[in-house]
């Protein structure tokens, strides 16, 4: 399937681990013969010739009752050297390393099996870390009807909100890895609430990336009677009056929060915070007039956009939204290099099998070349975003780092 040049596209160096089979396994030998010896030249033996006949290493055990008379054959490495000798340890030495590296070899075998056995073999289960109705509820419903589609198992969307999603995503992570239990992932759960608190789950090692679908970003609001009608002109009312603009936000180091502290902190800026219990009150107030600005998803902010009751200034994305064309980015009014928003992408609990992963990665692609489903982002204010198991592996780290310093040079601290 060749990447639609519309979508963007997350990049990073292919990991061995989340390849195909067939193209693992000629690791897999070259890495046998790295470690084993090259074996003497052939010669005529029984078929039940032990194999220490050959390499003379292995030890005969009595062969098996059931065949009399039979070639004995070994049953375990151990070295025929007189013990003591150079002989001795240096052919239990490679007795080890051979078999270390067959136990290796062996390992992929779960990976095969996965997939042999008739994965999926049950419909799957998405873990929503927040209540039914919101954004990440509509886009986990988006992503799970597609995978669904493609895998000719139902996705069943799970909500297990809690803790600013701390708890659905730790319920993931202690999830048995055969793929068939999955979590939609946020830039919240992932990079900023592992550098808030201390959560019970590792972003990086108790999860297998499997691949990003959707951005959602801000437009940036402001109240009617603010007198500032571009990015520029915000940029320059915060810097005659520091402090005397205010901002809402749906609380406390949330991800519209640290968005608006990058603004500040780039824009060389300070504002008030004022955190709300949620999106909600926090337009509410801004419409109110309680507030002078905000930073609102696309989806929520646009028919108050449409009814006057709040001007849009500049969206936070990258580049230009569809959702408002006519609106320039942060980064072209005046803060080059800014982007802000939350990212959606799967994940599965660390150890799942790599080519269910691998497939599960290419449903999401699948998913998101469909005009359909582009469609339907777009509907509640997202946008698509294409990527593989290794570039997501990429994005948490970057943005962990980017949110570890913005975190601590703001002086963030939980409530």
């Amino acid at each position: 399937m060749q990447p639609d040049p519309d979508i963007p596209m997350l990049r990073a160096d292919p990991d061995p681990r989340h390849l195909p089979i067939p193209t693992r396994l000629p690791q897999v030998r070259a890495g046998l013969h790295a470690v084993l010896p090259t074996p003497a030249a052939p010669r005529t033996r029984s078929p039940l010739m032990p194999v220490s006949d050959s390499v003379g290493l292995l030890s005969r055990v009595p062969a098996s009752r059931s065949a009399p008379g039979a070639q004995p054959v070994p049953t375990r490495l151990e070295p025929r050297a007189k013990p003591g000798t150079r002989g001795h340890a240096y052919a239990r030495g490679l007795a080890a390393t051979a078999a270390g590296a067959i136990v290796a070899a062996l390992a992929l075998a779960p990976c095969v099996d996965a997939l042999a056995q008739g994965w999926p073999a049950r419909p799957l289960r998405l873990v929503v870390s927040f209540a039914p109705g919101g954004a990440n509820d509509l886009l986990g419903r988006a992503i799970a009807a597609q995978i669904g589609e493609g895998l000719g198992q139902p996705v069943l969307v799970e909500n297990r909100a809690g803790a600013g999603g701390a708890v659905g995503t730790e319920s993931v992570a202690r999830a048995q890895p055969d793929g068939h239990t999955l979590l939609l992932g946020t830039a919240s759960a992932f990079a900023i609430i592992p550098n808030l608190s201390k959560p019970p789950y590792d972003p990086v090692r108790d999860f297998a990336p499997i691949a990003p679908f959707a951005t959602l970003n801000y437009v940036v609001l402001a109240h009617p009677r603010v007198p500032a009608r571009s990015v520029a002109e915000l940029v320059a009312l915060a810097r005659r009056s520091p402090g005397r603009l205010n901002f809402a936000s749906s609380g406390n180091g949330s991800a519209p929060h640290l968005a608006v502290e990058l603004f500040m902190s780039m824009a060389g800026v300070k504002m008030t915070h004022v955190p709300y219990k949620g999106g909600s009150p926090a337009l509410a107030a801004l419409m109110a007039g309680e507030v002078d600005l905000m930073f609102d998803t696309f989806i929520t902010a646009q028919p108050h956009v449409k009814s006057g009751r709040t001007r849009p200034l500049a969206v936070t994305s990258a580049r230009r939204a569809a959702t408002f064309p006519d609106l320039p980015t942060v980064a072209e009014s005046g803060l080059p290099g800014y982007e802000s928003g939350n990212w959606f992408a799967l994940f599965a609990p660390a150890g799942t099998p790599g080519p269910v992963v691998d497939r599960l990665a290419r449903e999401v692609a699948r998913a998101g070349a469909l005009p359909a489903f582009r469609e339907r982002l777009l509907a509640q204010g997202a946008e698509p975003l294409a990527g593989t198991p290794e570039s997501l592996a990429a994005l948490v780290r970057s943005e962990s780092a980017r949110y570890a310093k913005l975190i601590r040079e703001a002086g963030i601290r939980p409530e």
